[in-house]
């Protein structure tokens, strides 16, 4: 459930004839916005590098990361009235090579075409109002990118870190527009508690399309601060936890 769509019911399948070749299609309809979705998916493994090829149709969330669970986030939107989204509804179709590491991470290239449309609000929930969802259209472009994400983590002595990072180039329809992005964190353990840093920073060109831009505050990112209330070319955001273990009695589940 979100504000854009309303009850979105879909379903997908998937199957991988031979081990190497994987194949999928997902579809949804939404009961408030009367659009249906689909994205397909067509991708080959050869050791540690797959090919593949997507085309859909797709409602999404302008954020870089996920805030929430789709499932809270819908009773949340259906019953509250709180939507942890901003929407797009996003034609791509792309070819991508993906080279994993067998130590952890992968390297994406990704080469396609994408637009955006805006999505305006036509649901109801149960209690309370929706506010409005940002008018973030944007004209078809010619896009390529690659992302770099690489993890590690020793079990020996709890450590653990994780760093990606991400170029996007745009050009079209008389404008072109450049986009980085890096985050990372790192876990310490210091005696019977840990220590964790995390972090990441964006900058974007002056045509940078709206609905690309960064964004911050309130749930997932700068607590305190309205949902979202910041954002723009450039961003950047760090934190630091301290974090102690706190006894609570088990549930055995068998």
């Amino acid at each position: 459930v979100n504000r854009v769509e309303g009850l979105a019911l879909g379903m997908g399948y998937r199957v991988r004839p031979g081990g190497r070749v994987d194949l999928s299609a997902r579809a949804s309809f939404g009961l408030s916005d009367h659009r249906p979705k689909l994205s397909v998916r067509a991708a080959l493994e050869r050791g540690l590098v797959t090919w593949a090829f997507t085309a859909a149709r797709q409602v999404r969330d302008i954020g870089d990361e996920a805030v929430i669970s789709p499932l809270v986030n819908s009773l949340s939107a259906q019953e509250g009235g709180a939507d942890f989204g901003d929407y797009v509804l996003r034609d791509r179709a792309a070819l991508e090579v993906t080279r994993r590491f067998v130590t952890g991470g992968d390297i994406v290239l990704s080469a396609g075409v994408q637009r955006a449309g805006t999505m305006a609000v036509v649901a109801v929930p149960a209690r309370g109002t929706y506010r409005a969802n940002p008018a973030l259209a944007a004209p078809a472009q010619a896009v390529a990118s690659v992302a770099l994400d690489r993890r590690a983590g020793d079990f020996a002595t709890g450590r653990e870190w994780r760093l990606s990072a991400g170029v996007e180039a745009g050009t079209g329809n008389g404008a072109s527009y450049l986009r980085g992005r890096v985050a990372g964190q790192a876990l310490v353990p210091l005696g019977p508690s840990a220590v964790l840093l995390h972090g990441w920073a964006g900058v974007g060109s002056a045509h940078l399309q709206a609905w690309r831009g960064f964004t911050l505050g309130g749930r997932g990112s700068l607590l305190g601060e309205p949902f979202r209330a910041w954002g723009g070319r450039r961003a950047a955001l760090a934190g630091l936890e301290w974090r102690w273990p706190v006894p609570f009695p088990a549930i055995p589940l068998g």
